[in-house]
């Protein structure tokens, strides 16, 4: 994640993780971030915030939602690149996808040309 490895490189200190991401949220998250955080910001971890921050912005049955979509992706005449990318992303937003599974799912939704 971009935001932990700016945190990182950029040597601050873990009470001022949670602090620091402020100027870099907008719209849900900021509105998010302003009633639950920002009176005690110092009191978050990094983890903790971003977890409720993922509870907040999405469902509760985001990655199973997501989960039926990669299992009925498929090519559907895109570029194989595009293809692949796609069904990649869809699967790391799933979670517990292995680079197997991804495989196996490429070649069933391929277009049958390939």
């Amino acid at each position: 994640m971009e935001a932990k490895d700016w945190l990182k490189y950029s040597f601050v200190q873990q009470k001022h993780h949670v602090p620091r991401l402020k100027k870099y949220l907008a719209g849900r998250a900021f509105f998010f971030y302003m009633p639950n955080v920002a009176r005690t910001p110092v009191r978050w971890t990094l983890a903790h915030f971003l977890k409720e921050l993922f509870d907040y912005y999405f469902p509760t049955n985001f990655r199973t939602i997501q989960q039926e979509k990669f299992f009925e992706f498929s090519q559907r005449g895109s570029a194989v690149q595009d293809y692949r990318h796609a069904l990649e992303e869809l699967g790391s937003s799933v979670g517990n996808i292995s680079s197997c599974d991804i495989a196996i799912y490429f070649w069933q939704g391929a277009n049958h040309y390939l």
